[in-house]
């Protein structure tokens, strides 16, 4: 018997008029194991690291010990970043084990190469001589011709996806008004052409280039639903969605809009979350550090406290001025910043801040528009 490890590729692309793909294939025998692309984007006004509109591929398979390399493929030559966005790949085992982290997608060619080898305390399933696939390896063009240096054709893998994203403010929006706090509850909503979506990632915007524990809890309905008023749980019915730890990216500066950049949750560490038209139009979300490195943003109106303009959330006469960001997809609302950790033990009269916006990115798949 062989046993084989889950390995999974992650791309964040850039934005320029260009066609990338990828490859893993077997350094023993070239069989090609995983492959993807042509990816090709537009090319978009705001090239920032924090503006929206970034895509990502995840993609996973299965691979046995041995030797294999990965291949980014890229017509022009300059790699996926930087000056048409900020491109990155990562590949990682389900073990933990990153062969390469999440960093920039920069090189000079046509093709970068990472070479990687899969060993006995990487792997952890078991599958039968009879099943198990041929030597390969991990290369991926993507236009859907074989080139000279190419091997033979490719196998399917095992799951490919491929996420949107939107920033929920970006430039100049990420210097001015802003706030510290240990944590933020708002809510999203889905727009009425949209059937269902699934949320599957998130970047944080932090005050700080250290490495910061992080959580991510979710719920269908409102943060603000509480059973008792006089002694209200805000923490009642949410399920935790993500946890563990990132390095922050530090603050943006006037100067520094284009290259400053958030702090990624690992799409892999990310449990996704279900939006439907049809009951759970809306989600409730609390993001929390355990230090108060969390940026937010101001209402731009002058309401600090409840009640000034801060909302249910039923009120569709009010959901406009709550809005914080949009896209054709979903809302995000204005909410409460929380100045305690955990939320158990806030005191909403003393603990919360009413009218802060969630500042970072939503990694997203949507389903057709209806």
């Amino acid at each position: 018997r062989d046993v084989l490890i889950s390995s999974t590729t992650t791309m964040k692309l850039s934005r320029r008029r260009t066609t990338t793909s990828t490859s893993s294939s077997s350094a023993t025998s070239g069989t090609i194991v995983l492959s993807g692309g042509p990816y090709t984007f537009r090319e978009m006004s705001d090239r920032g690291a924090t503006s929206d509109q970034y895509q990502m591929i995840q993609a996973d398979t299965c691979l046995e010990r041995g030797d294999y390399q990965f291949v980014v493929y890229d017509t022009v030559g300059d790699g996926i970043c930087c000056y048409y966005g900020h491109g990155k790949y990562a590949l990682h085992f389900t073990n933990g084990r990153e062969i390469r982290p999440l960093s920039s997608g920069s090189f000079l060619g046509q093709r970068q190469e990472t070479i990687f080898q899969v060993r006995s305390d990487d792997l952890d399933t078991v599958m039968s001589e009879r099943t198990r696939p041929q030597d390969a390896t991990i290369d991926v063009d993507g236009d859907g011709q074989k080139d000279a240096d190419e091997p033979e054709s490719p196998q399917e893998s095992e799951s490919t996806i491929s996420l949107s994203s939107f920033a929920t403010a970006s430039g100049v929006d990420l210097t001015l008004g802003l706030n510290k706090a240990y944590g933020i509850l708002f809510n999203l909503k889905l727009n009425p052409d949209v059937s269902s979506l699934s949320i599957a990632g998130m970047d944080l915007y932090l005050d700080t280039t250290s490495h910061v524990h992080y959580e991510v809890w979710a719920k269908p309905g409102l943060w603000q639903t509480v059973d008792d008023e006089a002694n209200p749980n805000y923490m009642k019915d949410f399920y935790p969605v993500s946890h563990g730890t990132i390095q922050g990216k530090g603050l943006c500066t006037p100067t520094s809009t284009k290259t400053c950049d958030f702090a990624t949750i690992p799409i892999r560490d990310f449990q996704k979350v279900a939006m439907l038209a049809a009951n759970i139009k809306r989600l409730a979300v609390y993001v929390t550090l355990d230090s108060d490195d969390l940026i937010v943003k101001d209402h731009p109106g002058d309401g600090s406290e409840e009640g000034d303009l801060f909302n249910d959330g039923e009120d569709e006469a009010m959901d406009h001025s709550l809005v914080q960001a949009s896209n054709p997809a979903f809302r995000v609302f204005y909410g409460a910043s929380v100045l305690t950790y955990p939320l158990q033990v806030a005191d909403p009269a003393t603990d919360f801040r009413y009218n802060k916006g969630f500042l970072g990115r939503i990694w997203y798949r949507d389903s057709a528009i209806v």
